[in-house]
């Protein structure tokens, strides 16, 4: 089996920092929020991945790989326009060749191991298994009809009116057979061809089963999601997990401390991650906090935020905000709510 992971949207809720790093590379807990996806892919036994990209940023993506040293597990795969998500596997069809293949949507986080829904796809042996969630108002997402079997009967993309509560993740299991059904679709009145679509024709003709989530879901599109999913994966980090990615990093009770950091009179309240080279002094971090690499902060309150690497911060307060690389402005100013380059 194989993944496919899509990494290609513009990011345009994410402006401007967007047009400084790719959406899937903002840090989540000072690492690429794409490493979580990736991570959860190899622990699960597949190692085969193809990273599905615009041009555009391929250089960025290949750093990326060289950084994290992927390159046996990961293929760059070229999407030269988003024209959905079924435009994206049927771009992937050269890799994908004739194996099953895991479809992860790279926006995603799930605090579930992927190895629970591998292994039921390989026991059940359906068309497709969903990953799907329970959620209060899904109709901006994909919504799945189940029966009493966990049998998906019925599929929609964003519908105005949803007849269940169950969201369509955007993490999939296909058996190969889906490259046929998305041949056989045309574009949809928003100018992509929608995987809803190719398995809307599965769950006619075929077998598409749904797993419910226990756990938490976040679709990390917006700063908020970003923001909360920081907040779970600080939680999981400080409790031992992802013990791999951070194991040049020290644990002091609720505080994850890179390399070479100094620390002065700095105050936690929450979970919080300084990293590496960072300096902090006469600060307090309140209600999980990541400050990446080489960040001089003083005289500052930061709370519930991002603070991408290369910051120089004094007399700040910053609450709910993404802050990206080199910020640096009049002093005495306050951040709050904001995505800003």
């Amino acid at each position: 089996m194989k993944a496919i992971i899509l990494a290609a949207g513009k990011g345009t809720r994410m402006l401007p920092l967007t047009n400084q790093i790719p959406k899937p590379l903002i840090p989540i807990c000072n690492l690429p929020t794409l490493i979580f996806v990736i991570e959860k892919i190899l622990d699960s036994g597949i190692n085969k991945i193809g990273l599905v990209i615009s041009p555009n940023s391929k250089e960025t993506f290949n750093q990326f790989i060289r950084n994290y040293n992927l390159e046996k597990n990961i293929n760059i795969i070229i999407q030269e326009k988003p024209l959905g998500v079924a435009h994206a596997v049927k771009t992937a069809k050269d890799f994908i060749k004739n194996d099953d293949f895991l479809l992860y949507l790279g926006d995603n986080l799930i605090k579930e191991n992927l190895k629970i829904f591998k292994d039921k796809f390989k026991d059940i042996s359906p068309d497709a298994l969903l990953i799907l969630k329970e959620i209060n108002d899904p109709k901006m997402f994909g919504v799945a009809q189940l029966n009493y079997n966990n049998e998906i009967v019925g599929i929609e993309e964003k519908p105005n009116n949803p007849k269940s509560n169950l969201a369509v993740t955007g993490i999939y299991f296909f058996k190969n057979k889906i490259l046929n059904e998305i041949d056989k679709i045309s574009f949809s009145e928003r100018g992509e061809l929608e995987i809803t679509d190719a398995i809307d024709n599965l769950v006619k003709n075929g077998l598409v089963i749904g797993h419910k989530l226990e756990e938490w879901w976040i679709d990390t599109g917006g700063k908020n999601q970003i923001l909360e999913a920081n907040s779970l994966i600080l939680e999981e980090i400080i409790n031992g997990g992802y013990s791999k990615l951070y194991k040049n990093y020290k644990r002091n009770d609720n505080l994850m401390i890179g390399l070479n950091v100094k620390t002065q009179n700095v105050k936690v309240n929450g979970y919080a991650i300084i990293g590496h080279d960072s300096t902090l002094i006469s600060t307090n971090l309140e209600n999980n906090v990541a400050i990446s690499n080489n960040s001089y902060i003083r005289d500052s309150v930061v709370s519930n935020s991002i603070i991408l690497e290369k910051n120089y911060c004094k007399n700040f307060e910053i609450t709910n905000s993404l802050v990206g690389t080199k910020y640096k402005k009049d002093v005495n100013k306050k951040i709050k709510d904001i995505i800003d380059a």
